[in-house]
């Protein structure tokens, strides 16, 4: 994720230079995130929109041919087909939303890392060392 989580990080950074506060930079930088997945939703939600639509038609097709599951995949098939319909297609925008999402955490959960020009190893290692000294052991 850290191939994603580069680009957000300097998204991030840009919008803590023009504001200065990094909590309203991080308001900001989740505007700018959710309005680049807003299409995502929107077409996942389409999609879904419109599988919901069939499901009366679907649970024709399931009574009709309970008993034949051959005969009822291929109606179903045809159905879609016939309504220009793929169930698969809410599917992708999820995932795509999901990979962006996942990419997000090392940006808020790491600020020094990507607002700061500061080394990742370095923070790493300060990190590792401030633990050390707060955490006693029992």
């Amino acid at each position: 994720m850290n191939i994603l989580a580069t680009p957000l990080g300097w998204v991030m950074k840009l919008c803590y230079e023009i504001i200065s506060n990094y909590g309203i930079a991080l308001l900001l930088f989740t505007f700018i995130t959710r309005l680049v997945v807003f299409p995502l939703n929107i077409k996942q939600q389409k999609s879904t929109a419109r599988m919901a639509m069939l499901n009366p038609q679907l649970e024709k097709l399931r009574k009709k041919y309970k008993n034949d599951k051959e005969k009822l995949n291929e109606e179903t098939m045809k159905l879609y087909s016939k309504e220009n319909v793929n169930p698969m297609s809410s599917c992708l925008p999820m995932l795509i939303t999901l990979v962006i999402l996942w990419s997000l955490i090392p940006v808020i959960y790491g600020p020094l890392t990507y607002v700061s020009d500061a080394d990742k190893g370095h923070v790493e290692s300060s990190n590792t060392l401030i633990s050390r000294l707060l955490v006693k052991p029992i």
